[in-house]
C-alpha cells in the first residue's frame, strides 16, 4: 500500500501489529517522507535493510527504538550506508534496541558511524548496549544521550573537534580518566537554552579539575556565555565543586526528591540477551483474568471476543485485539506482590496500573507500601514487594475501556512513553498523560 501513498510526509507506525520481516524495503517508495516512527512495532525482529532507506532524501526524523533487529555480522556495519548517509536527517532515536544473531545471542554496535552523519542535531541511544568509546562528533550535533550504554574511554570527544553540544547525558557508562578543564567552555549555552551535562555513574579519576568552577561558573551555575541548568556527577567529583546535583539527586521523581531506587548499572564482559527490551505492553502468559461464564482463564488461553472483567465494580467487556500474543517469547516483568493469598501481578515496567488514589502510573513507579485496586477486596490492597522476573509468554489484550483486571488487580491496556504518569516537555511536566 506504500505504492499508493508516495506523497506521504509523516508515517507513525509505532505500537502497531503490521507484520513485516524487519523494516520493509518498500519504505523507499515514500520519497517525500520527512518523519518516520516505527518504535514498538512488529516491524522489528528482522533486518535493517539498506534498500529501505535508499532515496529518502527528505527524511528528518527517525525513531527505530524499542525493537529487536537482526545482527548484520559486524559492529561497525550494523547500520547500512544508505541509513548513515541520509542527507536531511536531524533527529535520530535508537534507544532500547537489541541486536540478535541467528542463535539469539546479543551483539553490541559501536558509535563510529555518528561522525559521518553530517546533518544530525540530536542522537539518543539510551539503554542500547554499545561497544567502544565516544566517536568524533559531527559539528551539527547539539544533543547526545547515551544513558546506560556501556561505553568506555575518555570524554575528550566532547572537548575536541567542531561539535559544541548543549545537552549531554553520559550517566551509567564506564567513562574514565580526568574530567577536562575546558569542558564547560566547549558547550554552547544560553539564557534561553541552558546546558545540561550528566556524568554520574562512570569511572572518572579524582574530582572536578581545579579552576573549572571559577573559570566557567559562579555560585549560581552561571558563566559568561550563558547558564548551566544541570551539571551533575558522582559525590567524588562533586564534593566542594559547582555541581548542581549529585548522583540520585540528578534524577528527581514526581515529588522532586531523589529516586530511592537509583543505582549505577553494571556491565558484564558479555551481556546476556535481555528479551525484556522493547515489549513494554505486556503481561506474563501465566497471568489470569476473569471471563464471563468461564471463570479464571490464563492469558495464554484468552481469545478474541471473550468477555473479561475490566473494573472493580464487576463490569465485563469484550477483548477486541491483542497488542502482543506471543506464547513462546521470553521477557522481563515486574512482579508486584500484594499479600500471600493473591497471585502477584506480573507486568512490564511501562504498563500503567491503577493506584488506590485513582491515579494511573507506570508499573516501574510502584513501590512497597503503595495501594492498588482489587475487585475482591473491600479496601485497597498494599504492595508488599516488587522484583524483576523472567517469564515465557507475553500477552497484551485490549478492551474498549482501556482497563482490565489481571491477577485480581485493576490495570490499564496502556503504556507510558516517558516512564512517568504525565507528559514532560523538556524540563516541564504537564498535567497531561502520554500513553498508548
Amino acid at each position: 500500500w506504500f505504492r499508493s501513498m508516495t506523497g506521504l510526509k509523516q508515517l507513525f507506525a509505532g505500537t502497531t501489529s503490521f507484520d513485516a520481516e524487519g523494516i520493509p524495503t518498500e519504505l523507499n517508495l515514500l520519497t517525500k517522507l520527512e518523519y518516520l516512527d516505527v518504535a514498538w512495532t512488529y516491524w522489528s525482529e528482522g533486518p535493517l535493510p539498506g534498500e529501505a532507506f535508499t532515496g529518502l532524501v527528505n527524511l528528518k526524523y527517525i525513531d527505530i527504538g524499542d525493537n529487536l533487529y537482526d545482527w548484520m555480522g559486524d559492529e561497525d556495519s550494523t547500520l547500512p550506508e544508505s541509513f548513515i548517509g541520509l542527507p536531511s536527517l536531524i533527529r535520530l532515536y535508537m534507544d532500547n534496541i537489541i541486536f540478535l544473531d541467528e542463535n539469539m545471542d546479543q551483539h553490541n554496535m559501536t558509535l563510529g558511524f555518528l561522525g559521518e552523519m553530517t546533518s544530525i542535531v540530536e542522537a539518543w541511544f539510551d539503554n542500547t548496549r554499545l561497544d567502544g568509546t565516544l566517536p568524533v562528533l559531527p559539528a551539527t550535533l547539539k544533543s547526545l544521550s547515551v544513558l546506560n550504554c556501556g561505553l568506555w574511554g575518555t570524554i575528550s570527544p566532547l572537548t575536541t573537534g567542531a561539535a559544541r553540544l548543549n545537552r549531554v547525558w553520559l550517566t551509567g557508562n564506564r567513562m574514565e580518566g580526568q574530567i577536562p578543564l575546558n569542558i564547560g567552555g566547549r558547550m554552547e549555552c544560553s539564557e534561553a537554552l541552558p546546558c545540561r551535562l550528566n556524568l554520574e555513574c562512570n569511572e572518572f579519576e579524582g574530582g572536578m579539575p581545579p579552576g573549572l568552577c571559577s573559570r566557567y561558573f559562579n555560585g549560581q551555575g552561571q558563566r559568561d556565555e550563558g547558564k548551566f541548568g544541570i551539571f551533575g556527577g558522582d559525590e567524588e567529583q562533586c564534593s566542594g565543586s559547582c555541581c548542581t546535583c549529585v548522583g540520585a539527586n540528578c534524577w528527581p521523581d514526581e515529588e522532586d526528591t531523589a529516586l530511592s531506587t537509583f543505582e549505577c548499572p553494571t556491565f558484564p564482559p558479555k551481556p546476556e540477551p535481555d528479551m525484556g527490551g522493547g515489549f513494554g505492553l505486556c503481561f506474563s502468559g501465566s497471568s489470569t483474568v476473569q471471563v464471563r461464564d468461564k471463570g479464571a482463564v490464563t492469558l495464554s488461553d484468552l481469545s478474541l471476543g471473550d468477555m473479561v472483567q475490566v473494573a472493580a465494580d464487576g463490569r465485563f467487556e469484550a477483548v477486541y485485539s491483542f497488542g502482543h500474543k506471543a506464547p513462546d517469547m521470553s521477557a522481563a516483568f515486574l512482579q508486584i506482590s500484594t499479600g500471600s493469598s493473591r497471585t502477584p501481578l506480573e507486568i512490564s515496567a511501562d504498563h500503567m496500573v491503577l493506584l488506590g488514589s485513582g491515579r494511573q502510573v507506570p508499573a516501574s513507579m510502584i513501590k512497597k507500601g503503595d495501594y492498588l485496586v482489587s475487585p475482591t477486596s473491600p479496601e485497597n490492597v498494599v504492595v508488599t514487594s516488587v522484583k524483576t522476573v523472567q517469564r515465557k509468554g507475553v500477552f497484551a489484550p485490549f478492551t474498549p475501556s482501556g482497563t482490565i483486571v489481571v491477577n485480581d488487580i485493576v490495570a490499564s491496556n496502556y503504556i507510558a512513553y516517558q516512564g512517568s504518569e504525565h507528559l514532560k516537555v523538556g524540563s516541564i511536566q504537564t498535567p497531561f498523560t502520554y500513553q498508548w
